[in-house]
Formats: C-alpha cells, sequence, structure tokens
C-alpha cells in the first residue's frame, strides 16, 4: 500500500502497460490493481442482460493463479475455487 501511495503515477504507468499489480497490507493481500478488461460489444450485451456472468476475478484465471502464496501456507485450489464459485450462487 505504501508503494501505491507514494508512486501512484508510476503504479498506474505499469498497469496501463498491462501489468497486473497485487497490493498488500503487512504481507496480506487487500487488493489487485488491474488493466481494465475489454469484451466485445456482442459479450458486453450479453452481460448487460443478465444472460453472461463476467468473471468473477478480475484477470481471469491468470490472475487467480497468480495470487501471491504466503510462506508457509500450502496452495488449497478446492477452497480457490469455491471462493470464486460463491459470489455466483
Amino acid at each position: 500500500m505504501r508503494e501505491v501511495t507514494r508512486n501512484t503515477s508510476a503504479v498506474f504507468d505499469q498497469v496501463s502497460n498491462g501489468d497486473t499489480i497485487v497490493v498488500t497490507n503487512r504481507g496480506r493481500v487487500v487488493g489487485i490493481i488491474t488493466p481494465p478488461q475489454e469484451y466485445s460489444p456482442q459479450l458486453a450485451e450479453l452481460i448487460a442482460q443478465g444472460t453472461v456472468l463476467p468473471p468473477a476475478v478480475p484477470g481471469g484465471t491468470a490472475a487467480l493463479l497468480a495470487m501471491p502464496v504466503l510462506p508457509g501456507t500450502a496452495r488449497d485450489s478446492s477452497a480457490d475455487l469455491d471462493a470464486v464459485r460463491e459470489d455466483r450462487m
């Protein structure tokens, strides 16, 4: 969070170049800054109609897999998937 506060323009320059920034506070992930996701006009219309749901995780599966795992903790894929699916129920 400190880096985002001190160097906001540099952080958003990185994001505008396609980078994804994981924001932490004392080692705990508190946010992810990603470039805006662009949808085709057809897909945007389907999302607006509620026919299709947008991705639950900004940046899609790649962003989910790129999320840091704290040292000493095991990666639990089932828990990750349950968390993603939870907001769709």
